[in-house]
């Protein structure tokens, strides 16, 4: 993403024009406006083709100096072009995260995003992190393209190395000395005349391997990506000796022409599951395709490349840097408030894109690049002051995330209410019981993150009973669900799960099966079709899952029980058509994720339990022991259901997951249910909410 205007060949300005496409490209991508432009993301491939070449052209051009003098000017020079434009847009973007963006398990990697691009490391956070780039959720991270940009910053600790070193060899060539010292040093300066290319092959063998894995590491990392950006490196060493250039406006036009058709290829048609091998090759090749015929001789004369050197072309490129920068947090934040769905939306985002991007190139960009007092000062105290104003940045950044719950503009600051185990500080400071029945008892909350979802309403009951908890949950991992049988990971959690309660558990201990028992309607990204929702799951297909579902609960009862625990199952709760924390304040209530809207008919929810009503009832039938808690009649007392109760408190924090306050809602219920348990005045069946 670099604009570097020097060069061998003086400034190439159709090169810009090359840049304004693949910035273009992206946009267009994550506009997510056209079908068929399915692989609009490689034209960060562009970039990365361009940035290896104007770099290499700019270190060609220098004087020859000494190893310190050569590689503190170079640092000099990438602060200089690169820090101010980036601080700018991460601190604000932080800010406006910071005010806008609710603290959630959907955005639980955007502030460490944020704070590893202060340091360059993006794109190795997004690796370990394990989510691929294409993931609805990083989606709504908007320092999520900041990945690319520390994948150069790292290229650039690299290759000044290596161009140095590869330059002086060059120069130390000849001589008709035949001593072993001679050709042992001989064999090293071909090593590392040729270390560029030879890495850069390495780079690429790596980038086939890791892509067949359809991994992180290929995307996001280095190692796999290297070969692209010495690719353009490269074709500039080549270029220097005279190759690979146009000798006429004809092979200028076909050169440009075709790589523009090869660059085009892949925007339509790239494998997001074969990237970056093979799919990156037709846009890193056809981008140093083009860069053959802009820097022959015959390009003045070429009309492919003279449309590249239009003004219109050549100011985009120029300004590209800070419109890469500036589009995907905007398209971000427009997700995360009112949509980025519209037509209006998507062209406002045009519209702040672009004035965001000419905003800092001509009043970050270049007035520093230009400065005659930044001119003056030496490169030790250029990157001293550089290295100070990032560390000073980043230490800003991270008060801010630090300072959220204060200064969010989102209700779901108030974690109290909104959050379930966030801030446990309910129930007595001792028991309110001394009945030995009770006392020093063992919960089992077995489950997936429904089971984490009653952390506060388990930790007042523990506080209240003078009972000991054990969470054993992992996502997506029900365990007799009812809905579905289990997938091979659930299975391994219940598993475990059993393990810890055959170790743990005494008899007339409780083993707590909460799990989510309806459909879920409230999707995080979308609106969702609720009536052909509702449809499958009353249809034959979802009854014979739940048919495999109950045989599968049969067997998970009678493990627990084993045990000489108490098995408890939860009747399903109630769930919402639209997950509140994303529509709940003023900035998002117009978001089309909440279209559903934040209340349900308590009639439709009935009927979307009855089948799962069923299959507890003939559980319980046949297993007279298990006992069942009924939560709904508790939350849902209306005939209307709403994600806020009476005193406009969150009951919900999304679709289907409690808040605290839904938690606190029914924390009396449940610790009622289990004294009368463990006491053996537990009602008929019937007081378990079955009739």
């Amino acid at each position: 993403m670099e604009s570097d205007r020097d060069g061998p060949r003086g400034y190439l300005r159709a090169i810009d024009g090359l840049r304004a496409i693949a910035v273009l490209s992206v946009m267009l991508f994550h506009m997510d406006a056209l079908r068929f432009w399915r692989g609009g993301f490689a034209g960060v491939d562009v970039f990365f083709v361009i940035s290896g070449y104007v770099i290499c052209k700019s270190l060609s051009d220098r004087p020859e100096r000494g190893f310190g003098e050569y590689l503190l000017g170079f640092y000099r020079r990438r602060f200089v072009r690169i820090a101010p434009a980036l601080l700018a847009m991460l601190l604000a973007v932080t800010l406006a995260s910071v005010l806008f963006i609710p603290s959630a398990w959907l955005s639980h990697a955007i502030d460490e995003t944020g704070l590893w691009a202060f340091l360059g490391c993006s794109n190795i956070r997004l690796a370990l992190d394990g989510g691929g780039y294409f993931s609805p959720a990083l989606g709504l991270n908007p320092f999520l393209h900041a990945w690319s940009l520390g994948l150069e910053e790292q290229f650039y600790l690299l290759f000044p190395l290596l161009f140095f070193f590869q330059s002086r060899s060059s120069l130390a060539r000849g001589g008709a000395e035949a001593s072993g010292l001679s050709l042992l040093r001989r064999a090293a300066g071909a090593a590392a005349r040729h270390s560029l290319f030879i890495l850069a092959c390495a780079s690429f063998a790596i980038s086939i391997i890791q892509s067949r894995g359809g991994g992180e590491f290929a995307y996001y990392l280095l190692p796999g990506r290297f070969w692209e950006l010495a690719l353009g490196a490269l074709l500039c060493l080549a270029q220097r000796r005279g190759r690979l250039l146009a000798r006429s406006a004809a092979s200028s036009g076909l050169l440009v022409a075709g790589g523009l058709a090869a660059i085009g290829l892949s925007f339509i048609a790239a494998d997001r599951g074969a990237f970056p091998f093979p799919w990156a090759l037709p846009a890193t090749l056809g981008t140093a395709m083009a860069i053959c015929g802009i820097a022959g001789s015959g390009a003045s004369s070429s009309l492919p490349a003279r449309l590249l050197a239009s003004k219109a072309a050549s100011y985009v490129g120029r300004i590209s840097y800070s419109l890469y920068l500036w589009h995907w947090p905007v398209a971000v934040l427009f997700r995360w408030t009112f949509g980025f769905e519209s037509a209006l939306s998507k062209t406002l985002y045009i519209l702040a894109s672009f004035a965001l991007a000419a905003a800092s190139y001509h009043f970050i960009e270049m007035p520093i690049r230009r400065s005659a007092f930044v001119k003056r000062q030496g490169s030790p105290r250029i990157i001293l002051v550089s290295l100070a104003i990032i560390a000073l940045s980043f230490l800003g950044a991270r008060s801010m995330w630090r300072a959220q719950p204060e200064i969010s503009l989102s209700a779901t600051r108030d974690a109290y209410l909104w959050h379930s185990g966030r801030y446990c500080r309910d129930g007595p400071a001792s028991p309110i019981t001394d009945d030995p029945r009770v006392l020093g008892r063992k919960i089992f909350a077995i489950g997936d993150s429904h089971a984490a979802a009653y952390k506060t309403m388990l930790d007042i009951v523990s506080k209240e009973l003078g009972v000991e908890v054990y969470e054993l949950e992992e996502g997506d991992c029900a365990v007799a669900g009812l809905l579905k049988p289990m997938s091979d990971r659930a299975r391994s959690h219940y598993e475990r799960s059993l393990g810890e309660a055959m170790r743990l558990a005494r008899p007339g201990d409780l083993v707590f099966l909460p799990a989510l028992r309806m459909p879920e309607f409230a999707d995080h990204f979308e609106a969702v079709d609720v009536d052909a929702i509702a449809e499958d799951f009353l249809g034959e297909e979802a009854a014979r899952e739940r048919a495999l579902a109950l045989e599968e609960a049969r067997g998970i009862v009678d493990a627990f029980a084993a045990t000489g625990a108490i098995v408890l199952i939860e009747a399903p709760l109630p769930v919402l058509l639209s997950p509140p924390y994303r529509c709940s304040d003023w900035f998002n209530r117009m978001n089309p994720v909440g279209a559903n809207g934040l209340t349900v008919s308590s009639a439709f929810l009935e009927k979307m339990r009855a089948p799962v009503m069923e299959s507890i009832r003939a559980l319980k039938e046949e297993r007279p022991e298990l006992r069942v808690w009924d939560p709904f009649p508790v939350l849902c007392d209306h005939e209307v259901f709403s994600a806020f109760d009476d005193e406009g408190k969150p009951i919900f924090w999304d679709g289907d997951h409690l808040s605290g306050q839904g938690n606190r809602m029914l924390a009396p219920s449940f610790r009622e249910f289990l004294v009368s348990l463990w006491t053996g005045e537990l009602a008929s069946p019937s007081g378990e909410g079955l009739d």
